[in-house]
């Protein structure tokens, strides 16, 4: 392709008029400081407009249910194509999908299984049967979610330093009445007595069986139901007292959960986490579909692999001769994707893990791996820095994808701050010299060697390129105020690990993509301290905290 982008007058935002030329063909990064204008001319003003010319093609009867795109403040711009934006505010906010969704792997397996896979008699697997997405797949409890709301006992407990009659529980009235019990201390009594205990031994001395009591129900003795004695319903005006309804006592987490099965009850969620369905196993399938194997393995186990899984798993197949048509189709389709996501550094991502877990870096990557392999041509790919969580170890691989998008025929246009990818450009913009108000100027436009031939102290990326800013050192180190320990780690990918963090100082946690770097600080760290939560859990058996900490503030 030998034209260009042409843009003149750029003035969206901070823009000060700028002219910019984009060439076809090639890889073009914009770089400058934050703020310096970058995504308003990417985003706001190329892609924007290549978007809204897009839509204005379509007829006025069909432009009237799209919506109506602002032209960008900009005097001039030609030469666009069909524009493609892989930005990092893309990551889905849906339950219902799963990196195997996204990488559209899932709907391989999915064929896989309904050409392939060994059933039971009876049971004819189709692809639907093996979609959570689909009422013919999906688990009839979870609905294909593979979570479900669930009491947690321990977030009922107030102060296990008291007894059932002093108040132990949360859910315990002024008056003395333990909400969804459903009945009066005295008669809660006479069925702790029953199993040997009573309401007046506070609740850190019942066992694990007597708690159980009280929260599952029994069905040792017969009691009378309701929240107030005969005594005090005969005192009351215009009512005529009856006998109770008698019966076992039921318990309160049956009785809480029955409400919340009927209607999400705002105070009883308050006392629920979500957690693993229990028909399914967090599986999200029917149990048909369960049933239906390939190889000794069910599709959920099959999801249950990471992607670097998967490629192995494939690459040691061998089909037999009526297999083969299908088979070797599936197999070439899988080989090219998972190739794909391990040269964008997420080789360790499950496929069943959910979308919504996935940073913005990791989400931008899976949608590029989508559209490396979508085989398109002639197309403008603006990219929000894609190397964004890599490791500098993962960064060139990530730049190989981008230059084979490029030699196919595609100019790809991204905004960036990383050395390695402004070095690797065929062509370069920086923007700036400051943020705001003031940015939002022409600096250099070039190869990217030319910008060396800027004055020391124009650009802060020649600077930068050329070493010349200075860094802080071991001088600005703090000693810090206290420790937070995390013991034995092993959520998602993480394998029984230990970690300190320094309070009152700056701590920094890197590794390569998918090391567990968010798990340990977004997922372990930062939602146990917000929710107060420093006791074992399955994520951590142990969280110890040598200091003060005033306050969690998490910026995503």
């Amino acid at each position: 392709m030998g034209f260009n982008i042409v843009v003149r007058g750029a003035s969206e935002n901070n823009l000060r008029s700028v002219d910019a030329d984009i060439p076809h063909g090639r890889i073009t990064v914009i770089t400058g400081v934050s703020g310096s204008g970058k995504s308003s001319l990417a985003f706001d003003i190329i892609y924007r407009e290549a978007q809204r010319r897009y839509l204005e093609s379509f007829s006025t009867y069909a432009r009237q249910f799209m919506g109506k795109l602002r032209r960008p403040d900009v005097a001039h711009i030609s030469g666009l194509l069909p524009s493609i934006a892989v930005s990092q505010r893309t990551v889905i906010g849906n339950p219902r999908s799963t990196v195997g969704t996204l990488t559209e792997l899932h709907d391989l397996l999915r064929l896989l299984y309904a050409r392939l896979g060994t059933a039971p008699p009876g049971n004819r697997p189709e692809r639907r049967l093996f979609s959570f997405n689909s009422p013919f797949g999906a688990c009839p409890t979870c609905k294909g979610l593979g979570v479900e709301d669930r009491i947690d006992p321990d977030l009922l407990v107030a102060d296990p330093e008291k007894s059932l009659r002093e108040g132990a529980l949360v859910i315990t009235t002024p008056s003395g009445y333990i909400i969804y019990s459903q009945v009066t201390m005295d008669v809660l009594g006479r069925v702790c007595r029953a199993h040997g205990f009573d309401t007046d031994i506070p609740w850190k001395d019942l066992t694990k069986e007597q708690k159980g009591i009280v929260r599952n129900g029994s069905d040792r003795v017969l009691i009378p139901f309701g929240k107030h004695p005969l005594a005090s319903r005969m005192r009351w005006k215009g009512i005529t007292a009856r006998p109770r309804e008698a019966g076992h006592y039921k318990g309160i987490l049956p009785v809480m959960e029955a409400i919340l099965r009927q209607k999400r009850n705002r105070n009883i969620l308050r006392f629920a986490r979500t957690m693993s369905c229990r028909a399914c196993g967090g599986t999200r399938l029917r149990p048909e579909a369960l049933r239906v194997t390939f190889r000794g393995r069910n599709i959920a186990e099959m999801c249950a692999l990471t992607v670097r899984g998967i490629d192995a798993f494939f690459r040691g197949l061998e089909f037999f001769d009526k297999e083969k048509p299908a088979g070797l189709s599936v197999h070439a389709a899988v080989l090219a994707r998972t190739d794909l996501l391990g040269r964008l550094g997420l080789g360790y991502l499950a496929l069943d893990r959910e979308s919504t877990t996935l940073s913005g870096g990791e989400a931008q990557r899976i949608r590029l791996a989508t559209q490396a392999g979508s085989g398109l041509r002639g197309v403008l790919y603006v990219l929000d820095e894609p190397t964004v969580g890599l490791h500098p170890a993962d960064t060139e691989k990530l730049l190989g994808i981008l230059r084979e998008l490029r030699d196919n025929g595609n100019t790809v246009l991204i905004v960036e701050h990383d050395a390695a990818a402004i070095r690797s450009a065929d062509h370069l913009i920086d923007l700036g010299p400051g943020a705001g108000v003031d940015g939002g100027r022409l600096l250099y436009s070039g190869l990217p060697e030319g910008i060396a031939g800027i004055p020391r102290g124009v650009s802060l990326t020649r600077d930068f390129l050329a070493g010349d800013l200075r860094i802080a050192g071991p001088a600005s180190r703090r000693s810090g105020k206290g420790f937070i320990t995390i013991r034995g780690a092993q959520k998602h990918n993480l394998k029984n690990i230990d970690a300190t963090f320094m309070l009152g100082a700056f701590n920094v946690v890197t590794g390569v993509s998918g090391a567990g770097k968010s798990t340990l600080v977004k997922h372990i760290l930062a939602e146990r301290l917000r929710e107060h939560r420093p006791a074992p859990d399955a994520d951590a058996p142990g969280i110890s905290i040598d200091g003060r900490i005033g306050k969690v503030i998490e910026i995503d």
